[in-house]
């Protein structure tokens, strides 16, 4: 059944078509979350999909071949219709999709489940989906998971636009011969925006207050720029111009035009942000120039040109239409190695390689960043792992735009990278740090609700799993009697002597405080006892700093059977809190009816 058009389709279009991602090459970004869905829900197909006029078109697509499909058998054109997911449990029992090609032909789906991928502004532009090729069922906190996972592609597709739009304007306010300012009333501040406050004027100030007026605006001049100041509100009504002179550093006069306009108003309604683009009009001013001064004026700037690019942070290298490089800047240079000599031709006998970072294969040249360029492309924050001849090994994020003449035509290009191996490394270890007690160094709860969800859902599949708390007895009189450092060496050892106990393949967490978490896989609740007894006696007979012992509670999921996280840990609780109450040093099961509420049977695969 073909789906309707939502009500506001235009204008979801237009929403889609300001992300700028249709027919845009793949991104790792996308394709992790398409694998990440397709791993926690144990699904062969998963996809980020968004919806245009005629067709759905896949950002990112596991399990699946092709980019794209007609808009008339997308499952995804019925889940754009409400801001809820779309569950189909047996497409071949709902009459919207029994007879559709892909239900009834390869690749034979039978369940579906699609989070809108809904925009800030509220339309909906796609989906992310799961799909399987038998029916399924998912649980609430299964829908919710999809939900976040769905958000996260939104936050990814909003980064993206974030980027590309910082990456424009940096690139205008670089390459724009004028001076481009934000001037904030409440502050009295200009901040200047691109470079050419010192190329213009001599001024090295990234912001200044409204006293560098009075320093360097001429005095006929600066009544009527402060009296502008003080009728703000005049830009309401539309952009304005100014003219006036300013002193350059070495004390001659420039003649400037400045155009502002409004950029934000403040809680009152009132003026309180203004951008402002001033150019040297000085030649318009005066009647003759002076050619020696000129002269000497366009070598300055090649000077400034030069020392940017010998003190830029950044890596550039420009190559003309032919590939012969032109620049290859000390930045670069410092990142690759030696480099090439200047007119060399781009990518024959380099002292360096260019490897793909998945899987340090050679990237492949016809999509290197540079002749991408020079063919009239536009690159963007593409990762190259460099090699040098030393076997140093660097992550860079390569931009590159081509050069064009007056007519648009492509004759070279240029790009610019960044070493982001100490970024990326970063990033690694806050990831680590955000799932690692900095105690024990065990998993934290994070991780192990994490594990504990997953677990619960393999479950619902035929495996069983048992989850033991353990706690330490009388942990408070051991920080009272030897204080705390000494707790903290005793829930140190108490971590390891469990994570020394166990298989690899199980799971040892700290749950908070002197309590600890053990996951066991395909174990029943018997094996689970006599297994935490091991640990219990293992603990027990340790050389501790302060001999401990400690108590055990265990509840295990029994196979096909759903029940949500947070009453599995309260079973275990109450069965840890009986073990207590009897005496401490022991084993405890929950061995009792679970709440029939939070218990359902999944479905024989």
């Amino acid at each position: 059944m073909k789906a309707p058009l939502p009500d506001n389709e235009s204008d979801r279009l237009r929403a889609l078509a300001r992300y700028q991602v249709l027919d845009t090459p793949k991104e790792q970004a996308f394709d992790r979350i398409t694998q990440l869905a397709a791993r926690l829900f144990d699904v062969p197909m998963a996809l980020v999909s968004l919806v245009d006029e005629r067709r759905q078109w896949w950002k990112a697509c596991l399990g699946v071949s092709g980019s794209e499909t007609d808009r008339d058998v997308a499952f995804c054109a019925h889940a754009i219709l409400a801001p809820e997911p779309l569950i189909v449990e047996d497409a071949t029992l709902d009459e919207r999709f029994s007879d559709n090609p892909y239900v009834t032909g390869e690749p034979l789906v039978r369940f579906y489940a699609g989070a809108p991928l809904t925009s800030k502004d509220g339309y909906n532009l796609g989906t992310l989906c799961i799909i399987d090729t038998r029916p399924r069922q998912l649980g609430p906190a299964e829908i919710q998971t999809l939900i976040d996972l769905s958000q996260i592609v939104v936050d990814e597709l909003e980064l993206r636009l974030g980027y590309r739009a910082r990456a424009l304007f940096h690139k205008v306010c670089e390459m724009s011969p004028n001076i481009i300012y934000l001037y904030e009333r409440v502050k009295h501040q200009r901040t200047f925006l691109g470079p050419h406050l010192i190329e213009t004027l001599g001024y090295e100030r990234g912001s200044a207050p409204d006293e560098l007026l009075t320093e360097i605006v001429h005095p006929e001049d600066l009544p009527r720029l402060y009296k502008y100041l003080g009728q703000l509100d005049v830009l309401k009504q539309g952009p304005i111009e100014l003219s006036y002179r300013a002193r350059h550093a070495n004390g001659s006069w420039h003649w400037f035009l400045a155009r502002e306009a409004l950029f934000a108003l403040d809680d009152e309604g009132r003026v309180n942000q203004v951008i402002g683009i001033a150019t040297d009009v000085t030649d318009l001013k005066t009647a003759e120039l002076d050619l020696e001064r000129s002269e000497e004026l366009l070598a300055e700037r090649v000077r400034v040109l030069e020392g940017v690019l010998d003190s830029a942070g950044e890596g550039i290298v420009v190559a003309d239409e032919d590939g012969r490089f032109s620049v290859f800047n000390p930045a670069a240079r410092r990142i690759v190695g030696e480099g090439p000599k200047l007119g060399d031709l781009a990518y024959t006998d380099l002292t360096f390689a260019m490897l793909d970072p998945k899987t340090c294969q050679p990237f492949p040249q016809e999509q290197l960043p540079l002749g991408r360029a020079i063919r009239g492309e536009a690159v963007d924050n593409l990762e190259l792992l460099i090699r040098t001849s030393t076997q140093v090994e660097t992550l860079i994020r390569v931009t590159g735009r081509p050069l064009r003449d007056p007519a648009g035509q492509a004759r070279g290009g240029i790009i610019t990278f960044n070493d982001i191996t100490a970024l990326r490394a970063a990033e690694l270890e806050l990831a680590k740090r955000a799932v690692t007690d900095p105690l024990t160094g065990l998993p934290n709860r994070r991780a192990l609700d994490e594990r504990l969800s997953l677990l619960v859902a393999e479950a619902g599949r035929g495996r069983s799993f048992a989850l033991v708390l353990g706690d330490v007895d009388h942990f408070k009189k051991v920080n009272d009697t030897y204080g705390h450092s000494v707790g903290d060496e005793v829930l140190v050892h108490v971590g390891r002597t469990l994570k020394s106990h166990v298989r690899c393949t199980d799971f040892v967490a700290r749950y908070g405080g002197e309590e600890f978490c053990v996951l066991y896989t395909d174990v029943d609740e018997d094996q689970a006892v006599r297994l935490a007894d091991q640990l219990r006696r293992a603990l027990a007979n340790s050389s501790s700093p302060v001999p401990v012992t400690c108590s055990f509670g265990v509840c295990a999921n029994r196979p096909n059977e759903l029940i949500d996280p947070t009453t599995l840990l309260q079973i275990a609780d109450s069965a840890l809190y009986t073990a207590k109450s009897e005496g401490r040093n022991r084993v405890v099961s929950a061995r009792f009816a679970r709440p029939s509420a939070l218990v359902s049977r999944a479905r024989a695969r």
